[in-house]
């Protein structure tokens, strides 16, 4: 009868702890979210003394319901009223991490992309241990501080290329993500549609899924882009085939006089640019290109040279060339000699007399 009542009185203290303390939850409810932003509260202590506490956190995917982490505070004591309680606070705070997508274990890092359920439980000192007094859970969706952002081409932009390159920057901060891909899309935009009607309702005139990286080659096999149409693109980042974020939708046009058609049957020949965005060309085992020699020079040199982050700069080939004055339709054979790697970007460049430099790049694709 002794212990019955034991129990009674113990059941009834607990329940009683738990109607007085309870917990208000202080997180951010989207945005860029790191760690140490999970743990803010406000704890109202209604009993009539100090009251030791810890929390738990456990956060799960809103759709699937996949477990990502875990964590625990350590204990801290609350006196009567309210206390507001941080991470700072709470610490040491420990972390069991259950999902690969946690690709920063650091406890002041970010919290992985996504839209996450965090649950909450408080637990006060009893009469043995800590005992649970309130549960909260709120809806977080973490997303990055910047989607991709487009680089070239420029928008609005005219292009001297009729296969021009697309290149973009990751989304940031880099170090949220473990296996980020992209999935490109370029439309034609029609007359009255403008470039964000066309990239919803539009078919594609080039796309592509799962890319790894950030550039991507109009393809040499590809429709040749018009020059009398506009062109509008975006970029859509994913990790681990969760979407991630999607870039502006940017437009560009290809310059009418880009591609010098001649009466070499089947062949286009690249204009020679003095800009520093020299014209992207895709080369297989010739360099063809078309040159006005408007200083009537009989030889020019010209260097084809890497512009591969890991060895740029680096010269390739360094020769002499004929040319006669006026417009010159040249094609210039490549060998293995030259080394050139799949996929890699590199800068053919002549030097006139003039000291004027006329260039074009080049992603080197290997013939089928």
């Amino acid at each position: 009868m002794y212990k019955k009542l034991s129990w009674i009185l113990l059941l009834f203290i607990t329940a009683s702890a738990g109607a007085q303390i309870s917990m208000t939850l202080q997180v951010p409810p989207e945005g860029l979210i790191q760690k140490p932003q999970l743990w803010n509260f406000v704890v109202a202590n209604g009993l009539s003394s100090q009251t030791q506490v810890k929390v738990t956190m456990t956060m799960k995917d809103a759709v699937t319901n996949d477990p990502i982490m875990t964590g625990t505070s350590g204990s801290v004591y609350v006196s009567t009223g309210a206390t507001v309680l941080t991470a700072m606070e709470l610490a040491p705070i420990q972390y069991d991490y259950l999902s690969p997508r946690v690709t920063d274990i650091d406890p002041n890092g970010f919290l992985p992309i996504g839209n996450f359920t965090v649950c909450y439980k408080l637990y006060a000192s009893g009469h043995i241990g800590f005992d649970e007094v309130s549960e909260e859970c709120i809806n977080v969706y973490v997303e990055p501080l910047s989607p991709p952002l487009l680089s070239l081409p420029f928008d609005g932009s005219e292009e001297e290329i009729n296969m021009p390159q697309f290149s973009w920057i990751p989304p940031a901060p880099l170090n949220m993500f473990n296996n980020l891909s992209y999935d490109f899309l370029l439309v034609e935009v029609g007359q009255g549609q403008t470039p964000q009607e066309a990239i919803q309702q539009n078919m594609p005139v080039y796309t592509v899924s799962n890319h790894p990286d950030i550039f991507i080659n109009y393809p040499s096999s590809g429709t040749p882009l018009d020059t009398g149409k506009m062109y509008a693109w975006q970029v859509i980042a994913n990790n681990n085939n969760d979407h991630v974020g999607q870039s502006e939708v940017w437009t560009f046009k290809v310059r009418p006089d880009s591609i010098i058609t001649t009466n070499i049957p089947k062949l286009s020949f690249v204009k020679l640019s003095k800009n520093l965005d020299a014209s992207v060309g895709i080369v297989s085992h010739m360099i063809r290109f078309y040159y006005n020699n408007e200083a009537a020079d009989t030889t020019v040199s010209y260097t084809i040279s890497s512009l591969d982050n890991a060895n740029i700069g680096a010269e390739i080939r360094t020769e002499s060339l004929s040319i006669k004055k006026g417009e010159n339709y040249i094609q210039l054979p490549l060998s293995g000699d030259d080394r050139l790697v799949k996929d890699k970007i590199y800068l053919f460049s002549i030097l006139n007399t003039r000291n004027e430099i006329w260039m074009l790049k080049f992603v080197y694709q290997e013939e089928q």
